[in-house]
């Protein structure tokens, strides 16, 4: 439901929806949420996703660099430029997140 809100830009709804569900909203949720808001460059929204996020004391420097890249959308040079001073500061990956890996299995069939 979050995901079609935000494919729908209607992101405000989608923050208010995770906010008012029962059992609280986690990484995935609030990421998708985030990932919409770069969409549509509402770094306000985003702000407000990020901050849900550090809530739930995350160690994941892809949210940071995902809002980073909101602010350079919506034309606020000067936030981006100061949260990639803070990330260099705190030994962040600037150009790269410190991810969890994912793994992919590619089968390969033969037709005969």
């Amino acid at each position: 439901m979050v995901d079609m809100l935000g494919k729908a830009g209607r992101l405000e709804e989608a923050y208010r929806l995770i906010s008012s569900m029962p059992i609280p909203g986690n990484d995935v949720v609030w990421g998708t949420l985030l990932a919409s808001c770069r969409t549509y460059w509402d770094a306000d929204t985003g702000e407000r996703v990020v901050n849900r996020l550090l809530e739930l004391k995350l160690d994941e420097d892809g949210y940071y660099i995902l809002l980073r890249d909101i602010y350079v959308a919506a034309g606020r040079t000067m936030e981006a430029n100061a949260m990639r001073q803070n990330m260099k500061e705190q030994s962040m990956k600037v150009n790269g997140a410190n991810k969890t890996p994912g793994c992919s299995w590619v089968g390969e069939y033969g037709f005969r």
